[in-house]
């Protein structure tokens, strides 16, 4: 995060923004932010996607606790009368709230500031498939909206904790967005050019595997063009990069380079760039970190 803030900020006495940084001194992040404001009269929004991995990929209570005192501090440290000089985005599972709850003052937070985001209904998730595409000239073959939306609902029925659900209101409770995301990236890739204008259809959605089999397909066709020594590595990669705890659901975990051999590294970097697997670098351990694309896997 400290290498996407302006020069400004970087070079006005910056620390490496680290675990030890956040723990000795919480305030830095608003100290920075305040540099900026003064600096460059811009304020700065702080984005933290998938907060609940603060949970599942942190095994260390104190650095967790450093890290979320820091965030919340630039809250509290703003005077109540002026523009904030940073604003803070968390978003976060709904089902890892009660662990955000198990400290009070991330509670107190919550309890001023947190926004439920409410179901998808049908319209809105139809105008999330078609939306981009129409912004590109790219049209659906007909029926084609109809069957993924199906799929969406039978994948729910299939596994209720993990897919899109219509209710008789057409509301979706709950979906896996990442699986429909990955099928829609597979159909954009054999998009045809018909009467005119490019399009997605239907045969090549079926060929793909659809919403349900598009990952999974993907994954066992690369899978199947593994010699036998690297089928056996990446059971073990996989196996590894899924951490299952008593009583909880299947997440990821981040594994660093330090956690892997060089042959078993180099396969990494392969599914990397099958998009099976998400590669990054952790400041603080100074090493490239590597976490499967989805559960699902």
């Amino acid at each position: 995060m400290h290498r996407a803030l302006p020069a400004a900020v970087k070079n006005s006495q910056a620390k490496p923004l680290g675990a030890d940084t956040l723990r000795n001194d919480p305030d830095y992040l608003y100290e920075l932010a305040l540099s900026l404001k003064e600096q460059e009269q811009r304020r700065l929004l702080l984005v933290a996607d998938q907060f609940e991995e603060v949970y599942t990929l942190s095994s260390n209570a104190a650095t967790r606790q450093a890290f979320i005192s820091s965030l919340l501090a630039t809250l509290q440290s703003q005077p109540q009368y002026e523009a904030p000089a940073i604003g803070l985005v968390l978003t976060m599972r709904s089902d890892f709230v009660t662990n955000a709850l198990g400290s009070e003052t991330f509670t107190q937070t919550l309890n001023q500031f947190q926004y439920n985001l409410g179901p998808m209904s049908r319209e809105g998730l139809l105008a999330a498939i078609e939306t981009p595409a129409q912004r590109h000239s790219v049209v659906f073959e007909e029926g084609l909206t109809d069957l993924i939306l199906r799929e969406v609902k039978t994948v729910g029925r299939a596994n209720p904790d993990k897919a899109g659900i219509f209710d008789s209101e057409d509301t979706l409770l709950s979906t896996d967005l990442p699986l429909l995301q990955f099928a829609l990236t597979e159909l954009w890739e054999h998009q045809v050019y018909r009467d005119g204008r490019y399009t997605l259809t239907l045969a090549d959605y079926n060929e793909i595997g659809g919403v349900q089999g598009a990952l999974s397909g993907y994954a066992a066709s690369f899978y199947s063009r593994l010699s036998d020594e690297d089928q056996v590595r990446t059971k073990h990669i996989f196996t590894h990069l899924i951490r299952v705890e008593e009583d909880e659901k299947p997440t990821r975990q981040v594994l660093t380079r330090e956690d892997f051999s060089d042959e078993q590294w180099g396969l990494i970097k392969r599914l990397n760039h099958e998009r099976l697997v998400t590669l990054g670098y952790s400041e603080e351990l100074k090493q490239e970190t590597a976490e499967i694309v989805h559960e699902a896997l």
